[in-house]
């Protein structure tokens, strides 16, 4: 069946017709008893979370546009069925948001996701960097999920389209002058290469990140994928929405990175046929023996890492994040992210302070007013009474 946006990989020759007939072979067996595929797409609202989630399921099932991202205040919840496997997407409220009770959403994200198979973190790439709302957000699921969150995480970078590479910021590493306007050969390099450099910048921060400030452990975060994602709707202004400076396809690369990331792999495989191999190849591949699978699957991964740079899967033990599994302690609260949770403790104590002292200085301000109003009143009152008193007084 091919998808809207047509398909996104074709394999070729020989081995495309291979990996065809493999997946036909092990579709079926991997999914029974298979629970399907759950995804947790989690950041703030307006990052373009709507857009990723209505790309996943292949239908508009999220309202997207500018303005229409609402702050949600509980996990919304999409499910489909994509080539035969039960696809559900969590959407999850920014713990980024500031409003609300986080406790609240992370009992709400318990409760409903309970078992996930991959994280997308989504944050804008033209934040430049970690804003301090995400990095709050960051320490407080690490605090409530554990490292093992991050084992099952990939960064998508989005609005990545209105990356503005036709100017050179501090992020770049080009000196000197800029080609000529009509030397299109030279921009495209160039912006391709300031694209890169600026992608690169956003995953060592983040890593930096993940491993310094909050202790998670350097082998987990350095597995953790980076990727950049646009907008998916043609305008006229952009009529290749999926093209990138140092990508033809967005949509086709974050697909490969969910593929290598979960271990789940061939429930992947088998919702994305259409966009990882070419639909005929699908159908009549010739036959491959239970002997060659395992060596076409490492085949099929060393092809695509070869031809998108995307590293191997994490190896995990289990093939789902467990929400409900409370994180053990000598694993996860490292004396980094013990620090930075009392600095939270004290912020949020801080910010609660303040909070009372608005509220008691709002009530005194209500008090006030009313007490001048009633004295007001009472003045007015007064001078009513002298005036009726005179005029009375006088008629005598």
């Amino acid at each position: 069946m091919a998808t809207g946006h047509g398909n996104l990989y074709t394999a070729a020759g020989k081995m495309g017709t291979q990996i065809g007939s493999l997946l036909k072979r092990v579709w079926d067996k991997d999914s029974e008893g298979s629970q399907g595929l759950r995804l947790l797409v989690t950041g703030k609202s307006g990052e373009g979370k709507s857009t990723l989630v209505n790309g996943l399921l292949g239908a508009k099932v999220a309202v997207e546009g500018a303005g229409s991202e609402r702050i949600t205040t509980k996990v919304e919840e999409y499910k489909a069925d994509l080539e035969g496997v039960p696809v559900t997407v969590f959407d999850s409220p920014g713990l980024q948001d500031g409003t609300g009770d986080e406790d609240q959403y992370i009992d709400d994200m318990k409760k409903k996701c309970q078992t996930l198979s991959l994280v997308l973190y989504c944050t804008k790439m033209t934040n430049n960097r970690l804003k301090d709302e995400d990095k709050h957000a960051i320490v407080k699921l690490t605090k409530e999920f554990g490292q093992k969150f991050w084992k099952y995480a990939v960064l998508v970078l989005t609005f990545a389209n209105h990356e503005d590479v036709e100017r050179r910021d501090e992020r770049d590493k080009d000196e000197g002058p800029e080609p000529d306007d009509d030397d299109e050969e030279s921009w495209k390099e160039l912006k391709k290469k300031r694209f890169e450099g600026r992608l690169k910048k956003w995953k060592d921060g983040f890593h930096k990140f993940l491993i310094e400030e909050v202790g998670v452990q350097r082998d987990i975060v350095e597995r953790i994928l980076v990727v950049p994602a646009g907008d998916h709707r043609v305008t006229r202004k952009n009529k290749e929405p999926y093209r990138l400076p140092d990508r033809d396809d967005w949509f086709k690369e974050l697909w490969l990175a969910c593929i290598l990331r979960v271990k789940g792999i061939k429930l992947f495989l088998q919702i994305n046929k259409s966009r990882i191999v070419a639909e005929d190849e699908v159908e009549t591949g010739a036959e491959v023996t239970a002997e060659q699978e395992p060596e076409l699957l490492e085949k099929l991964k060393q092809f695509l890492e070869a031809n998108e740079n995307i590293q191997e899967p994490p190896d995990v033990e289990d093939s789902t994040l467990q929400l409900t599994d409370a994180p053990a302690v000598d694993e996860t609260y490292t004396a980094k992210l013990q620090e930075n949770i009392k600095k939270m403790d004290k912020e949020a104590w801080v910010k609660g302070q303040e909070a009372q002292l608005k509220e008691k200085e709002e009530e005194i301000r209500k008090r006030r007013e009313e007490v001048e109003k009633q004295l007001a009143e009472e003045q007015r009152q007064e001078i009513k009474r002298q005036t009726e008193k005179r005029n009375c007084d006088s008629q005598k």
